[in-house]
């Protein structure tokens, strides 16, 4: 009986044919084993030397520092020995190894040992005069014969106090340095900052800063026209040397230097006293310094109100100029200009800087009859300064003093950003109202600063809107103080926020009724003076945002 094919009993079942791998699959595969083996090894070859570098290099440096050692050591010993020895045994080495010395030899030798050490000994103990005698004494015949050099190694002598021929071309080098500070200070190459905080210290040296008005390679241009003795002459003054001898104070402009909110009389009192300053018509280059000029030393309201006997008949002093020349001065304008908003024509007020050209005469008519405007005023930002600071260092316990602002809209970004969002105006604003809060602390007796900021998504800066902004303060502020009975609040000036008629009566109605304070004062700061520490409270908040948006958050709300 015949059984089917491929089952277990049957016998036509052919053998499993082995697999044998080829012989080149075999020698590529031992390639590819003897390649990775030879990088193996490659790479802890050079593992292992990087160690023994390593190893070596620590012994190097171990022993260049023994060496130095060692030598500073033999060099102290040397000195120290060779200052034991007397000029009898200086002598005797001297002429060691040679024979047949005369006796006279031996003696001009020993003449010249003692004479050596002699002079080494008195240099050292005399004073500035001597020095400069013995230098006179020796200069010439040391210099003739070339032994300067040898008999400064031989008494310890400075080379600086023997050395000839520099003095020259110092002075030269110091003329140049004051040269290239005098045309930089010049109110032509650069403007004096005003800043209390504006300066700038360099080894213990104060100063000043200044902006330059142009770039140091067209300033560098200018000097050599003004100063043409350092362009053809001995000493060439190059583009390197003119920058590396400009005067540390003495900056280039950047964009945190650019000033904002200026206040606009002193602005226009400065314009004025800039171009007479320029035009030569006074020697005074700010404002402060022509009130310096006219009042006294230690200045009073009454200097400034023309009131004291003592200064009140001093004038500004100008130079000789001609009345008639034409001089130019800058100024802010409001203008009433022509703008197109949707299709239609509007017109609007814009405040604008405007160049305006004038005889000298004229221009010191105008600065004449801008100084009692000018005067008045410094007297109120003076006077305001010293009463808030009368009240902030003599508060008493059932007293507080809140200093509130407006800070600038913050605008919300996101982390990360579409172009349409970035450039579109879909972004939202957040109104920042930021308050300081100074009160007596009952347990510490002094006065300690609080600060607040609330923030809103209604961006309206109105009477009721600083009411709303300042009800959450207030509760604080009953719970700081809460037996007050006095409450100051200083603000700045706008009409449109604080200083208007909605404020005098939300002050009655709605203030002095949530603090209970049987009395409440408003102080409005100068115009253009209002700046203070609620402006740093709002800085501080943005730049606090900025930074957590910096780092991947979004701030939206």
């Amino acid at each position: 009986m015949d059984t089917p094919p491929m089952t277990p009993g049957s016998s036509n079942i052919p053998d499993p044919v082995p697999l044998y791998e080829s012989p080149m699959y075999l020698l590529n595969k031992r390639g590819v084993n003897r390649q990775e083996s030879g990088k193996k090894k490659v790479k802890q070859g050079k593992e292992k030397m990087k160690k023994q570098i390593k190893n070596l290099e620590k012994k190097l440096k171990l022993s260049e520092k023994m060496n130095a050692k060692l030598r500073q050591r033999l060099w102290r010993s040397s000195k120290q020995q060779s200052a034991q020895e007397s000029p009898r045994t200086k002598v005797s080495k001297l002429l060691k190894g040679t024979k047949n010395v005369s006796k006279t030899v031996k003696k001009k030798l020993l003449f010249s040992e003692l004479l050596v050490s002699k002079i080494k000994s008195t240099y050292i103990r005399s004073n500035t005069a001597e020095k400069r005698i013995l230098k006179s004494a020796t200069s010439g015949i040391l210099k003739k014969y070339r032994c300067q050099g040898y008999f400064t190694s031989l008494t310890s002598c400075w080379k600086t106090n023997l050395s000839y021929g520099r003095t020259e071309r110092k002075t030269k080098l110091e003329k140049l340095r004051g040269d290239v500070k005098a045309f930089l200070e010049n109110d032509m190459t650069s403007r004096l900052t005003a800043g209390k905080k504006e300066t700038i210290t360099r080894n213990r040296q104060k100063c000043q800063m200044r902006l330059l008005n142009d770039s140091l390679k067209s300033l560098h241009k200018k000097f050599l026209a003004a100063y043409p003795c350092y362009k053809d002459g001995d000493l060439t003054v190059s583009y390197p040397l003119f920058c590396k001898l400009r005067p540390f104070w003495i900056l280039l402009p950047k964009a945190i230097y650019r000033q904002t909110c200026l206040c606009k009389i002193h602005t226009k009192m400065a314009f004025l006293v800039r171009s007479m300053k320029i035009s030569k018509m006074i020697k005074q280059s700010t404002p402060q310094e022509v009130i310096k000029s006219i009042c006294c030393t230690n200045m009073k309201e009454e200097c400034l109100e023309r009131t004291c006997q003592e200064c009140n008949k001093k004038i500004v002093t100008t130079l000789y100029y001609d009345p008639q020349t034409k001089i130019k001065f800058e100024r802010w304008v409001t203008k009433k200009v022509k703008v197109i908003i949707h299709g239609n024509e509007k017109i609007s007020q814009k405040t604008v800087k405007v160049t305006v050209e004038c005889s000298k005469q004229e221009l010191f008519k105008e600065f004449l009859k801008s100084m009692p405007t000018f005067m008045q005023h410094v007297i109120n930002v003076n006077h305001q300064h010293q009463i808030i600071n009368k009240i902030k260092e003599n508060l008493q316990k059932k007293e507080a003093l809140l200093h509130i602002d407006f800070s600038e809209n913050f605008n919300c970004k996101y982390a990360e950003e579409i172009q349409s969002t970035h450039f579109g105006s879909s972004k939202k604003q957040l109104s920042l109202h930021t308050s300081v809060l100074y009160c007596n602390q009952q347990l510490e007796n002094k006065t300690k600063p609080l600060c607040f900021c609330t923030v809103s998504e209604n961006l309206r800066h109105d009477a009721a809107a600083i009411c709303i902004h300042l009800k959450p303060i207030l509760q604080e502020l009953v719970v700081q103080v809460p037996q007050l009975e006095t409450l100051h609040i200083l603000s700045g000036g706008p009409s449109t926020q604080y200083k208007n008629k909605k404020i005098f009566y939300l002050l009655e109605t709605f203030i002095a009724r949530e603090t209970g304070a049987p009395r409440c004062v408003w102080h409005f700061s100068e115009t253009g003076h209002g700046k203070g520490a609620p402006d740093v409270v709002g800085g501080t908040l943005k730049r606090t945002a900025d930074n957590i948006i910096a780092q991947g958050y979004s701030w939206t709300r």
